[in-house]
């Protein structure tokens, strides 16, 4: 059923929200097919898991482009999901205990407080999709601490206004909560 709330990643967390951002915003990881106990990358090239899952290190593919041209790079990936986190939303819960910085523009490091060994699986889900953080916080996104109050920017991605948020195959073309999404390619 056609059910959704908003498109925003750090917010929503419905099936058809899902869908729309799983069009909209690339992952760090996807799946092949059904599979979806094998995930695999999508905008890392390489990853490697420290001996007690506590610390992963992400070398991000480096031709990788927003919908409006802006390169994606590490300072994107950790402004997103910090943002998630910060938003206090419904899918924040995601990357709880998760801490996410970018040591240069194409490694992200996350570090977790206990073994995170289902980290490439949750960063596969639409809701930590990666947006163009400049343009983003240029329209009232936020990643601060205060992000649930501060951040403005849902009204902006929920609007075709948004085509330059993300790298996906889509962008969004026409939004309704009631009727219908339209997305045009990429």
């Amino acid at each position: 059923s056609f059910t959704i709330k908003t498109s925003d990643p750090g917010r929503a967390f419905d099936p058809t929200a899902s869908l729309v951002d799983h069009a909209l915003y690339d992952t760090l990881f996807t799946y092949r097919g059904g599979d979806l106990t094998h995930p695999i990358p999508l905008l890392v090239s390489s990853y490697k898991v420290s001996a007690n899952a506590k610390t992963y290190t992400f070398k991000l593919k480096r031709n990788v482009h927003f919908a409006d041209g802006t390169p994606l790079t590490s300072a994107d990936v950790a402004w997103s999901l910090r943002r998630l986190v910060n938003l206090k939303g419904n899918p924040s819960f995601l990357l709880a205990g998760i801490t996410v910085s970018a040591p240069s523009k194409y490694t992200v490091v996350a570090r977790s407080k206990t073994p995170a060994t289902q980290l490439p699986v949750i960063l596969a889900n639409p809701s930590t999709g990666v947006l163009n953080s400049a343009l983003v916080k240029k329209n009232g996104g936020s990643d601060a601490a205060n992000a649930a109050k501060a951040d403005k920017a849902e009204n902006w991605l929920n609007s075709p206004a948004s085509a330059g948020a993300g790298s996906g195959p889509y962008t969004l073309n026409a939004y309704s909560t009631t009727s219908q999404i339209t997305l045009t390619p990429n």
